[in-house]
Order: structure tokens, then C-alpha cells, then sequence
């Protein structure tokens, strides 16, 4: 079980400063994969200036997912245990990524999906983020197609779920949501 597109900024058994990644474009992905997309780090702006366009992610079913499902896998980093963290996941995770430009972006779930998925897209500790065409929904029919929380600056526009809820929203500032079809709910806790 390993996620189509990971991409970390977290320690590993030094302790000089961390680096970072920018300006990465992935352009006409097509991703089949049981685990989810990982953009995450450790913090907020070590990630920023990142593209995915026309990307189409299917999450399917495997024999791993009992086993090492639910867990967000940051290996390698130092301390060890940090390394694996149970957790429930999104078929999309970004952590303290910054301008973030998701794209025509569209992801399928299969008949059964595991318990451990709580989102379609989750993005959690960012600045400035476009979610711009995508179509889709969560996992299931309670679950949000889109969940952004403790961030400032997201622009969601042309967003269709498929089914449920499109959009879950908790501790964000300046939001703009114009959605094209679906459900348009957005709520805050």
C-alpha cells in the first residue's frame, strides 16, 4: 500500500535546518492507488508554489488496507515512532502547504471504501489555496468531498461533488466558494 504522489519536509536524524520544496507542477496524472496523496510539512510554508493539474485519482481496494490502513506514513523521519501515526485520512492530505493549486481535479472512490477515509481532500494549516474544477465526493455519504480547516486565503470555485457533501469548513479565513452544481453546503464547527 503506498500513496501515488508523496512529497515531506520532516525531520530525519540531523539537526540543522529543514529545506523545502517549491514551484513543483505535476500536469495530466492519471493515479490508481489505495492509499492517498500526501503533501506535508512539518511547517507551514516548507511546501508552497505547488500545481496539480488535470490529475484523476481512483482509490481502490486492497489486501493491505486491514493491515496498514488509517495511518499517515511520514517515513523516514527521526524520532522513528513519528514516523507512522494513526490517522484518518483523505484521499488527498496537505499540511502547511502553501499556494496550493489543485486543478481539474477529479478522484473516484470504489463500492466499499475503508473506514479510515474521512474526506475526499483534506487541507489543514494552509495559506492561500485554489481548488479550481474539481469534481467528486468523500468517502461516504456523511463525509465531506472537501474539508479545509485552520487555514487563511482558499478560493474554491467551479467544485461539483458527485454526491453528499461537497464542502466541510472549520476555523478558515477568507473563503470564497463558487461552486458549479452538487451540494454547495459548507459548515463550520
Amino acid at each position: 500500500m503506498g500513496e501515488p504522489l508523496h512529497v515531506s519536509v520532516v525531520p530525519y536524524h540531523f539537526d540543522g535546518e529543514l529545506g523545502s520544496v517549491s514551484n513543483l507542477r505535476l500536469v495530466n496524472v492519471s493515479a490508481t492507488s489505495q492509499g492517498p496523496v500526501i503533501l506535508y510539512a512539518e511547517h507551514p510554508g516548507q511546501i508552497r508554489n505547488l500545481l496539480l493539474d488535470d490529475f484523476d485519482l481512483n482509490i481502490s481496494p486492497g489486501p493491505l488496507n486491514s493491515l496498514y490502513g488509517g495511518n499517515l506514513d511520514l517515513r523516514p523521519t527521526s524520532p522513528p515512532n513519528r514516523g507512522i501515526t494513526s490517522y484518518d485520512l483523505a484521499a488527498v492530505k496537505a499540511e502547511n502547504v502553501n499556494n496550493l493549486n489543485l486543478r481539474n481535479f477529479s478522484f473516484h472512490w470504489p463500492s466499499t471504501v475503508p473506514g479510515f477515509f474521512r474526506a475526499g481532500i483534506e487541507l489543514e494549516g494552509f495559506r492561500n489555496s485554489t481548488i479550481d474544477g474539481f469534481t467528486g465526493s468523500g468517502p461516504g455519504g456523511e463525509t465531506p468531498a472537501l474539508w479545509l480547516h485552520n487555514g487563511t486565503g482558499a478560493d474554491v470555485r467551479g467544485a461539483r461533488a458527485t454526491h453528499g457533501r461537497l464542502l466541510e469548513v472549520d476555523d478558515v479565513t477568507g473563503l470564497k466558494l463558487d461552486s458549479k452544481g452538487g451540494t454547495s453546503e459548507k459548515t463550520s464547527r
